[in-house]
């Protein structure tokens, strides 16, 4: 990765880090899965659903599923919270 594209993303994690008040690492992590995910335009709700970073989530840090180009409203994030594992 060249230079200036690192300052320019610190810069725009820096951004979210200000806006949300959340530590570093859930900015970059947040700002990962909606940059990969641009292209479905997905709500900052179905975005948020989908993270599963935490225990047991088999290093897994989001997960969502699309029907017909469309995220799911399946929670995801809450079978990690219930306890069930990623194996």
């Amino acid at each position: 990765m060249a230079k200036n594209d690192r300052v320019l993303i610190d810069g725009m994690i820096d951004e979210l880090v200000q806006e949300s008040r959340e530590d570093r690492g859930k900015a970059f992590e947040k700002f990962s899965i909606s940059e990969i995910l641009k292209n479905y335009d997905i709500s900052e709700v179905d975005l948020q659903d989908g993270i599963v970073n935490g225990r047991n989530d088999g290093v897994i840090d989001g997960f969502y599923i699309f029907l017909n180009n469309r995220v799911s409203q399946f929670d995801c994030g809450s079978l990690v919270n219930q306890g069930f594992r990623i194996a």
